[in-house]
C-alpha cells in the first residue's frame, strides 16, 4: 500500500465571513490533505452598538480551535518579523489568502515553499480590485464567479489556476456572496493540490481584457428618478448592510431592500418621472423613473427597522394622489 502525502502545511490568510467557507474546508477536508498550521487576521475591531472590540470572525475560528493566529496592526514591525520567522519554522508549503484586508508584502509573499494563492470573488482578468460582486452586479454582467490565482504583488494579477462561474441573475449581493465563498472553497481544495505538486500550472491572463473593480462610493448605489428602472434596481441587487441603497420617498430618507423592475407590459398605475404608485396586484411601491417604473417590496426610514412597502406606505398617512407622494435622489 502506498504511503499517503503529508498534509500540506497551510498559513491561512482572512478576515470576514466571506473567509469561513475556506478555512472551514481545509481544516475539515475528509482525506486530511492539509494541515492549517498558522493564521493571519486582521485586529479585532468595534462592532455593535457599544463599539466593543471584537475578534474577527476567522480570528474567532482560530482561537476556538487552538490554531496559532497573528493579528498583527501593519505588515511591518518586529510583530511582523516573527510572522515571517513562524512561517520559516514551521515549514509553510503554500499561503491561502482571501478577502484579509490588508495589501500584502512581497517578503510574505513569497516566505510559504510555493509562494502564496488567492480566492477572488470574480472571474479575473474581469473586476480585479476590492468591489468585484458589487461591480459584476452595477454592471449587468450575466455570470459571476470565483479565481483561485497565484498572488503577485501587483493587484490581482497573479495567473489563474482555476476558475467556475454562476449565473448572477436577480440574486441579492449578500445571496450571491455566500454562493461564490462555497464555490470558491471548493475549488480551493480542488486546487491546491496540484498547485503545491506543480500538476496544475497557472495561465497569465490577458492584460487586454482587465476591468477593475473600484471600492464602492456612496453614490454608486443612490436611487435616481432620471437614470433607467433598470440601473436603480441594479443599485437595489448591488447594496448591502454596509452599502444601502438610498432615496428619498415622501420626503424621508429610506434604505430600500427589496426591489425589482416592474414589467414592461404592465402599465396600470405606472408613475410618471418622479412620482409613485401603488400595485393594485402586490401592494408594491411603484417609483417612476426616466424609462419606467421600480418596485419597491422591502425599506426601512432612517433609523428604522425594515418593513414591507405597503407597512411603510400606511405609516406615511399621505394618499396617492397627494403631490408630495414623490420621490427623489438622496442627496444628504
Amino acid at each position: 500500500m502506498a504511503l499517503r502525502p503529508p498534509p500540506i502545511r497551510i498559513l491561512f490568510m482572512g478576515t470576514p465571513e466571506f473567509a469561513l467557507p475556506a478555512f472551514n474546508a481545509l481544516y475539515n477536508d475528509s482525506q486530511n490533505r492539509f494541515e492549517v498550521c498558522l493564521v493571519l487576521s486582521k485586529p479585532d475591531a468595534p462592532a455593535g452598538r457599544g463599539l466593543i472590540h471584537k475578534p474577527s470572525v476567522i480570528s474567532q475560528a482560530a482561537l476556538a480551535l487552538g490554531i496559532e493566529l497573528h493579528r498583527p496592526k501593519q505588515l511591518k514591525g518586529l510583530e511582523y518579523q516573527h510572522l515571517l520567522q513562524r512561517v520559516e519554522e514551521l515549514r509553510i508549503d503554500v499561503a491561502v489568502v482571501t478577502a484579509y484586508g490588508m495589501l500584502l508584502t512581497e517578503q510574505l509573499i513569497e516566505a510559504p515553499l510555493h509562494g502564496t494563492v488567492n480566492i477572488h470573488a470574480s472571474l479575473l482578468p474581469r473586476w480585479r480590485g476590492a468591489a468585484p460582486i458589487e461591480r459584476a452586479i452595477l454592471a449587468g454582467d450575466a455570470v459571476s464567479g470565483v479565481t483561485i490565482q497565484q498572488v503577485r504583488l501587483a493587484l490581482d494579477s497573479g495567473s489563474v489556476y482555476a476558475r467556475t462561474e454562476t449565473e448572477i441573475a436577480n440574486k441579492s449581493y449578500s445571496d450571491l456572496q455566500g454562493e461564490l465563498a462555497l464555490l470558491g472553497a471548493s475549488l480551493l481544495v480542488d486546487s491546491l493540490p496540484g498547485i503545491v505538486s506543480g500538476e496544475l500550472v497557472g495561465q497569465e491572463q490577458d492584460a487586454s481584457l482587465v476591468t477593475y473593480a473600484n471600492k464602492v462610493e456612496k453614490h454608486d448605489l443612490l436611487l435616481d428618478p432620471y437614470i433607467p428602472a433598470e440601473l436603480n434596481v441594479r443599485r437595489v441587487q448591488a447594496a448591502s448592510t454596509r452599502n444601502p441603497a438610498r432615496a428619498v420617498i415622501a420626503g424621508r430618507g429610506v434604505r430600500v431592500m427589496q426591489a425589482r423592475l416592474l414589467s414592461a407590459d404592465t402599465t396600470t398605475n405606472r408613475p410618471s418621472i418622479g412620482f409613485m404608485g401603488i400595485s393594485p396586484s402586490d401592494g408594491a411601491l411603484l417609483l417612476g423613473t426616466v424609462d419606467g417604473s421600480v418596485a419597491i417590496y422591502e425599506l426601512a426610514a432612517d433609523g428604522k427597522r425594515p418593513m414591507g412597502a405597503g407597512d411603510f406606505v400606511r405609516g406615511l398617512q399621505i394618499k396617492v394622489t397627494d403631490p408630495d407622494f414623490k420621490w427623489s435622489k438622496w442627496n444628504s
